[in-house]
Parts: structure tokens; C-alpha cells; sequence
């Protein structure tokens, strides 16, 4: 059957097939057409990587947080890395971890890396307790513009400094 329809196929002495079969025309096999032409559909644009965000920083200390929690995911990098966190937190008391938007993006870098469940813990308390309640409070807000509310229009004038 092979032979009839332009294959060469390899057996052994008893008959049996050894298992792979080739065409005598390679540029008959090379130009079938398997299925109809459709138009390509384009695929979605892909995030930016999480390492974007750090560079995208305009504060250079919210340039080092974020940097600093890229090299958490690297384990000959974490013992400093959290040293670096730890003193940028308490000493230097960098403002960014009372900023939702740095939250944002330290969420960001967090997800476009494999971290543990205590790297993702060890973030998210760097930042102060009402960063988290700031953000959940802007979403409902903007949830509640949109059915008429006047609590929203309070909460959405608070969030426009960002």
C-alpha cells in the first residue's frame, strides 16, 4: 500500500514493518496544505515582565525596594535582599511602603516570579497595614460611583494623587 501511494517503507525478512516509513518525493509531503487558510488571529499582548517594573520606578528608593524584592526569588541573593528590606523599612523609613501604588508593583514583580508563600508573606507585611485597606477601599469606591453612591465620590477624590 506504501509503494502505491509514493512511500518507501523499511521491513524486515518475515514481512514486518521496522517502524518508520519515508516518501519518495519529499517536496510532495513539504507542500501539502493540511487545512484551510484562516486569517491569523493575533495573539494578546503579553504583560510587561515584572523586571520592567523596577526599572519603570521614577524614585530611586522605590527602584531599590522593588529590586531588592526581585532578588528575594534568587536563594544565594535572599539573606541580603531581606536585609536590604528590612533596613530600608526601619532605618531609612522609605515612604514607598505606605504607597499602594509601590504595593502594586511589588505585587507585580512577586507574579512574574515563583516565589514561596514566605516571600509573598514577608512583602506583603513590609507595607503598613493600610496600604492593603487604601487599595481595597479605591476598588469598592469605584464600584460604587458607577450605582449613583455619594460614599463613593469621597473615597475617589482621596485616591486621585496617584
Amino acid at each position: 500500500i506504501l509503494a502505491q501511494e509514493g512511500w518507501d517503507g523499511n521491513c524486515n525478512a518475515g514481512g514486518e514493518s521496522l517502524g518508520y516509513s519515508l516518501p519518495l518525493e519529499f517536496d510532495r509531503l513539504f507542500s501539502l496544505r493540511l487545512f484551510p487558510d484562516r486569517p491569523i488571529v493575533s495573539q494578546p499582548a503579553r504583560r510587561p515582565l515584572a523586571l520592567d517594573t523596577a526599572s519603570a520606578s521614577s524614585d530611586p528608593m522605590d527602584a531599590e525596594i522593588l529590586a531588592s524584592i526581585t532578588k528575594l526569588g534568587n536563594t544565594v541573593l535572599m539573606n541580603k535582599a531581606v536585609a536590604e528590606l528590612n533596613a530600608l523599612k526601619h532605618k531609612k523609613k522609605a515612604p514607598g511602603f505606605s504607597s499602594p501604588v509601590l504595593f502594586r508593583r511589588a505585587l507585580a514583580v512577586l507574579a512574574g516570579h515563583r516565589f514561596g508563600v514566605q516571600q509573598w508573606r514577608f512583602v506583603i507585611d513590609l507595607f503598613e497595614k493600610g496600604v492593603l485597606r487604601k487599595i481595597v477601599l479605591e476598588e469598592e469606591g469605584e464600584g460604587s460611583e458607577g450605582s449613583g453612591g455619594g460614599q463613593g465620590d469621597e473615597e475617589g477624590s482621596s485616591g486621585s494623587g496617584e
